[in-house]
């Protein structure tokens, strides 16, 4: 299933039309989310959140967060799809 982005999602994602799109299918695929579902997700939903917090970096971009959201769902969904 794919979506439309609407212009309230936020980052990179917001301004993306992936309906239809291959991208948001091999996203799918791998990650068992789609793009536009990881977008509408709160920081605070991600898996990958406290990785952001324990290494003290300068804050993440809304893309770099959803880059290593979705390297890791892939990564651990990996074994079962």
């Amino acid at each position: 299933m794919t979506h439309v982005l609407s212009s309230g999602d936020s980052g990179f994602a917001g301004n993306l039309n992936i309906q239809n799109s291959s991208l948001d299918r091999i996203v799918e695929d791998y990650c068992g989310i789609t793009i536009s579902e990881l977008a509408g997700k709160d920081d605070s939903e991600y898996e990958t959140g406290l990785l952001w917090t324990e290494m003290k970096a300068a804050k993440p971009t809304a893309l770099e967060k959803i880059l290593v959201e979705m390297l890791h769902l892939a990564y651990t969904n990996g074994g079962e799809l």
